[in-house]
């Protein structure tokens, strides 16, 4: 079976083809009525992305750099992922960068994502895991946030399986 066509999906949810594009690219610039029709017809439809996440790739979501904590979240992150890490700060198109790059996942620190945030995350299958850091140790912490994160990852990469050694 061949995978719909943008065009169709287009006419079926009564927008532009620029509308769903910017849906499926996830740009917050489309209202949540919209969002949420052309998210329903390509559920419908079963429309996937041809390209797959990069299961080498997670975001990590810092709400602000100059935090106390920011470093050593950054840095224990990057030992528990074995993986290329992405940090970047909250703004009105993080999401759309983490939809180019097909990221694995998203790691949360010290930011809230907006229910529109949320759902698109979900919509894509991205599991976002928060850590909390209010508490300590952190590194520790990351860890187990990293290891969360690769269990709900909708496809299981070995070389994303964190290390839980003593180091932390």
């Amino acid at each position: 079976m061949n995978p719909p066509k943008l065009t169709v999906i287009a006419r079926e949810a009564g927008v532009s083809l620029s509308t769903v594009s910017k849906v499926i690219n996830g740009r917050m610039d489309v209202s949540t009525p919209t969002r949420a029709r052309v998210m329903d017809v390509l559920r419908r439809r079963g429309y996937q992305r041809r390209t797959p996440p990069n299961h080498w790739l997670l975001d990590l979501l810092i709400d602000d750099l100059t935090a106390p904590y920011a470093g050593q979240v950054i840095a224990a992150a990057e030992r528990a992922a074995r993986a290329d890490l992405v940090v970047c700060t909250p703004g009105p198109a993080w999401l759309g960068r983490v939809a180019g790059r097909g990221s694995a996942g998203v790691l949360l620190a010290g930011a809230r994502l907006t229910p529109m945030q949320e759902a698109w995350l979900a919509d894509h299958h991205l599991p976002v895991v928060t850590i909390d850091v209010s508490r300590r140790p952190l590194g520790e912490l990351c860890t187990a946030a990293v290891a969360s994160l690769v269990e709900r990852a909708p496809v299981r990469n070995p070389a994303l399986v964190p290390c839980l050694g003593p180091e932390f």
